[in-house]
């Protein structure tokens, strides 16, 4: 077989759709919510992009960042909830949510955080999810162990209809 020459095929097997360029790190990896609305590039880091597609004219779709989530620890997981208006972010015992509708332009669409737990977790959660709710205003995360066991947590959000000013929202998050 030596110096026998075989034919060579050029191959196509994809081309590149989309890039997560902004990052100051390297991205470590991408959470998608449930109905494709938005994704969450988290790097090992404090700094992760939630992204929502933008369609254009010609048939195609891009992304856009949608807000910056700043943490204080490295994002452990995250659920995406209500097409990216809010984002829950898992870090060493505390688990957070994120307001990523209402970000200042001036800030840089810096997310607010809104709510914050303190919980103690041994080990990493082998999945996190939302429950499906029909709420507008509720929402239930799961976390599910290795080890079999399962915790949950209840988001609610105050009715912002009755409320004149958006800051005024009332939010509660408990387990």
């Amino acid at each position: 077989d030596e110096g026998k020459k075989y034919p060579v095929k050029d191959i196509s097997i994809g081309c590149l759709q989309q890039k997560f360029t902004g990052h100051n790190k390297s991205v470590k990896r991408l959470i998608r919510s449930t109905d494709g609305s938005s994704i969450l590039s988290v790097t090992r880091f404090d700094e992760n992009y939630l992204w929502s597609p933008i369609y254009l004219n010609n048939g195609r779709t891009t992304l856009t960042k949608k807000s910056i989530i700043i943490t204080s620890s490295p994002v452990i997981n995250a659920v995406i909830w209500k097409n990216g208006d809010y984002v829950f972010t898992l870090l060493k015992d505390k688990l957070i949510c994120y307001d990523c509708l209402n970000t200042d332009e001036g800030s840089g669409r810096v997310a607010r955080n809104i709510s914050s737990l303190d919980i103690k977790i041994d080990t990493d959660p082998e999945c996190i999810f939302l429950l499906p709710e029909s709420s507008a205003t509720e929402c239930h995360l799961v976390m599910i162990f290795k080890n079999g066991e399962c915790r949950s947590f209840q988001f609610s959000i105050s009715n912002k209809s009755e409320l004149k000013n958006k800051s005024e929202a009332f939010y509660e998050l408990f387990e």
